[in-house]
């Protein structure tokens, strides 16, 4: 997983909760860039999580590719393709079998990702489509309450964000007026889609589930404003807005 400069002394609750999993995991990775891209605030190194057990492991990140974070900066420390890798958000305490649970449905679906908490109804990959049968709304997976891929899913393509999104803004006419810079910085807020389109490139498939396995939010800081997403409230926008930023996580999910 990963955070923000804010929330750095603030995960105790969430790691624990990591470290109990009935099938203990082999490494947990606290993904830590140098420098939080939006406000250019610095990160503390959390070294004192480390001693909470030997399998926490600090990875500094050189970039901030802030939601993909998580992922993209453990990726090269688990280079062995059967790896299996759970993805979870930095503010929910965790239910003791998650793990176990996720990793017994994969079992039944080998060769897939396995999600928890769908945008829509389980087991479909399409929400809504269009008269001549092209995916208008696709099912998408809350990377909030945990994603289990296997490290064989991802290759160098799933880094580079600049290719899509300059050959998207090429695709529209100028007066349109998205950037691929703000494209790129949608991409990177909603992990989720970014890290779905590159396994629907490859023809990857999704199981998609209802359940968030019983995990419990942290509401002081899934409510308050250091999210890793861009400003939903007013007064972060203020203080920290990026030109380059959405508004909101509905304007990124939509562009992305």
């Amino acid at each position: 997983m990963t955070t923000t400069p804010t929330r750095m002394a603030s995960l105790w609750e969430v790691l624990t909760s990591l470290v109990r999993q009935s099938r203990k995991p082999d490494m947990i990775y606290l993904s830590v860039p140098f420098f939080f891209s939006r406000s250019w605030i610095a990160y503390d190194h959390p070294w004192w999580y480390a001693n909470m057990d030997d399998i926490i492991a600090i990875v500094r990140c050189e970039q901030d590719f802030r939601s993909n974070s998580n992922l993209l900066c453990m990726l090269q420390h688990e280079p062995a393709p059967d790896t299996r890798i759970l993805v979870v958000d930095d503010d929910q305490m965790f239910h003791p079998r998650l793990l176990e649970r996720m990793l017994a449905i994969s079992e039944r679906s080998p060769g897939a990702m396995v999600g928890a908490s769908s945008y829509h109804e389980a087991g479909i990959t399409c929400h809504e489509h269009d008269s001549r049968g092209f995916c208008l709304v696709p099912n998408l997976i809350h990377s909030t309450y945990g994603l289990l891929y296997q490290r064989r899913f991802f290759d160098a393509g799933v880094m580079n964000f600049a290719a899509p999104a300059e050959a998207l803004v090429k695709s529209y006419p100028p007066s349109h007026g998205l950037s691929a810079e703000y494209i790129r910085t949608c991409c990177m807020l909603e992990a989720n889609v970014w890290w779905e389109a590159h396994l629907a490139s490859k023809g990857i498939p999704r199981v998609f589930l209802k359940t968030v396995f019983e995990v419990k939010t942290i509401a002081d800081l899934a409510y308050e404003v250091g999210a890793l997403t861009s400003a939903e409230s007013a007064r972060y926008s203020q203080i920290y807005f990026d030109r380059r930023d959405p508004k909101n996580t509905a304007a990124a999910l939509d562009t992305c």
